[in-house]
């Protein structure tokens, strides 16, 4: 029988969430494959990895591979997902709506409803992203954080 473990992790380090907190949980659970997040376009091989992706998913892993080379990465990833982001401008484009929809606000231009709805969003944003930065990789894998995510 085949386990699957789901390990959600935030893209940069923070106070409490440490390439070595993954490392660990690997460790303990001595996978046989790990299935990465990695866009089409990067190279899954080490040598490249261990000199161009800094994430700390990836550090862990590549900690890990290095000391369990038996252990398999699959590289995975939404086909074209990098280049069909880059091609509408997305990140531009969601920073300017963002900004929009913020100043709407402040100008006191949104419907009661929409205000409501509005700053009921941004607490939720604002928890997410504290819970993300402070909490310990554990905290960020319990359910109650992924209801919050979610």
């Amino acid at each position: 029988m085949n386990t699957v473990v789901i390990l959600g992790t935030c893209h940069e380090e923070t106070k409490n969430y440490k390439a070595e907190h993954i490392v660990d949980i690997m460790e303990g659970l001595q996978p046989s494959i790990i299935f990465e997040e990695l866009p089409e376009e990067w190279k899954a091989d080490l040598e490249f990895r261990k000199k161009n992706i800094t994430g700390v998913e990836s550090k862990a892993i590549i900690t890990y591979i290095q000391r369990h080379p038996e252990c398999k990465v699959i590289q995975y990833d939404i086909q074209y997902r990098n280049r069909t982001l880059k091609e509408n401008n997305y990140f531009e484009m969601q920073k300017q709506f963002n900004a929009a929809l913020e100043k709407l606000y402040k100008e006191g231009t949104l419907t009661s409803e929409d205000r409501l709805r509005f700053t009921h969003l941004y607490d939720i944003y604002k928890m997410r992203d504290r819970s993300l930065s402070n909490d310990h990789v554990r905290i960020i894998n319990s359910s109650s954080s992924v209801t919050l995510i979610a």
